[in-house]
């Protein structure tokens, strides 16, 4: 039963999307709201894997523990990305950006 309720969860799940007002670039939005999920899920096979009774779904656990594990860590990295152009962004595009042009001009191009 949990398995299915799992396959439901993830065939159904979006990730939400907004533009940068900016830049108009597509970020990922309720991305906490994800990762609760992803973390309750993740509990919920941790405890299934330590029933004796599910031996012969053992392997679809484990696959699930793994797939949800890397998307854990998709997710965490995404944020982590996304939360640091948001800063840098605010330095390089924001008000002031002639003084940043000219003190760094390669960062600045590249950025």
């Amino acid at each position: 039963k949990t398995l299915r309720e799992l396959e439901a969860t993830w065939a159904t799940l979006e990730l939400g999307k907004e533009e940068h007002a900016r830049t108009r670039l597509t970020f990922l939005k309720a991305l906490d709201e994800l990762i609760v999920t992803l973390e309750d899920n993740q509990v919920q096979l941790q405890t299934l894997a330590s029933s004796k009774y599910v031996a012969h779904l053992m392997t679809d656990v484990l696959n699930w523990q793994r797939h949800l594990e890397l998307a854990y860590q998709v997710l965490a990295l995404w944020c982590e990305v996304q939360r640091s152009w948001s800063h840098l962004e605010s330095i390089f595009a924001g008000s002031g950006t002639d003084d940043i042009c000219q003190q760094l001009p390669e960062d600045y191009n590249r950025f």
